[in-house]
């Protein structure tokens, strides 16, 4: 049984890398290799159970979640607010701190990834405000185009995140829960990158400028364009931590309170609402087909009975805990070097959750681990998603400048997450004490 087990999985993975790598798009590779594993077992008579299970994935309640957010970031940005937030903090930043821009790039793109739920947009809006202008000022190109992806990278990790609305409706755990256990480790993120930061200028001064004297008022008067952000995020997840509204009323109030900041700084044009409510409607046209494929091919694995196969192969063989667990983290950075991130979750969710729950992790921080993992895999040289938005963006970059710049804060993001592994309370602190459980 677990040679058969073995030459199985090395088929169905052979096949599904053959799909990606020939250009089919990961939905439809997905979706052929669960109807072909639900065909073995129910021949011709398989439309009934895949048609039940693309309507039951599609509209499930806690993936409804996903469009009121997706809407709110597709605002931000199309709207041109993300601008409008890191000219407001860039002053301050490079009152306090040297290398100020440096650190806007991380503080702003936490704020923006507040607002977007994708580490790719955060990334691109990032690079388009900020690559020019530290350019311009004489900062060292490395860690210029290494802050962007480390603050783009915030996107997935901070709430809300579309990466954990996903994993919750395909583990069945509580959306709200994930979005809060993600606020301490998001924290954490964002200062380990501001002292790496630091501690690289204070080591090399030339990597920056000099600091910039800006009057206090000034830097204060500037910082009040990102407060409404600052109301918005908390409103957002104070609701779901208070227990006024589930993530999908929590996103409905984002949305709303989205359009009237972006009215107020009068930035709400027609084409910025035409553009957000176009995008919108194809990226979540495109997370249900993904969601609903994704859950045929975990049906057709369950039928199977790989999941239970790998649960007892891994009992047989002896693998601790901790060892299984070092096994799976490989796994996803090897992944999320080669795909997107809510790629790799939703195509092996169905073999790695059962795999980590019998080894008697918790759930919720399990699904910030992943989301950390598929964080680091998309600043991983040399094929991380993020590396070759920044390589896009800025064609005139040398591919190797994008990389090495991107090295430093791989390590950033792995000692943190070694951090949450020993102290796993980072991530289930704030959801033992949310006062409804949604």
């Amino acid at each position: 049984m677990e040679f058969n087990l073995m030459v199985f999985l090395v088929l169905y993975t052979s096949v599904l890398l053959l799909l990606i790598f020939s250009g089919t798009p990961i939905a439809f590779g997905l979706g052929l290799l669960g109807v072909l594993s639900i065909g073995i077992f129910e021949g011709w008579n398989m439309t009934k159970m895949i048609s039940y299970e693309a309507w039951n994935s599609t509209t499930l309640y806690s993936l409804t979640a996903v469009y009121p957010f997706v809407l709110m970031g597709a605002i931000f940005a199309n709207s041109g607010l993300a601008g409008k937030v890191f000219s407001s903090v860039s002053p301050l930043m490079c009152r306090l701190l040297p290398g100020g821009l440096l650190h806007t790039n991380v503080f702003g793109g936490a704020l923006f990834a507040a607002v977007s739920g994708s580490s790719v947009a955060s990334a691109s809006t990032l690079g388009l405000i900020s690559l020019t202008e530290m350019e311009k000022r004489g900062y060292e190109r490395k860690i210029s185009v290494g802050s962007v992806m480390a603050g783009g990278s915030l996107g997935i990790l901070i709430p809300p995140s579309i990466t954990m609305i996903i994993y919750g409706a395909l583990t069945d755990q509580s959306i709200g829960k994930l979005f809060v256990a993600g606020v301490i480790p998001g924290i954490v993120l964002t200062i380990a990158y501001t002292v790496y930061i630091s501690t690289r200028l204070k080591m090399n001064p030339t990597l920056a400028p000099p600091r910039e004297i800006i009057p206090l008022k000034t830097c204060l008067k500037d910082s009040l364009g990102a407060w409404p952000i600052f109301v918005l995020i908390i409103a957002v997840i104070g609701s779901i931590y208070l227990g006024i509204a589930t993530p999908t009323e929590a996103g409905a109030i984002g949305c709303f309170g989205g359009l009237i900041i972006v009215a107020g700084f009068r930035m709400l044009t027609w084409e910025a609402i035409r553009k957000s409510s176009w995008d919108s409607v194809r990226v979540a046209a495109m997370l249900a087909f993904l969601f609903a494929l994704a859950k045929i091919m975990g049906n057709g694995l369950g039928l199977l009975e790989i999941p239970q196969r790998l649960v007892e192969l891994a009992v047989t063989l002896g693998i601790g805990k901790y060892s299984l667990l070092g096994i799976v983290i490989l796994m996803y950075v090897i992944m999320g070097c080669l795909m997107e991130s809510l790629t790799a979750i939703v195509m092996t969710l169905p073999v790695t959750y059962p795999l980590i729950m019998s080894a008697g992790f918790d759930p919720i921080w399990f699904g910030i681990v992943l989301v950390m993992l598929d964080e680091l895999g998309m600043i991983t040289p040399p094929v991380g998603m993020i590396l070759y938005v920044i390589r896009a963006l800025r064609p005139d970059y040398e591919f190797r400048e994008i990389a090495r710049g991107a090295i430093p804060f791989c390590f950033v993001v792995f000692g943190v997450l070694l951090i949450l592994i020993a102290f796993p309370k980072l991530a289930t602190f704030l959801p033992a004490k949310m006062f409804v459980a949604r």
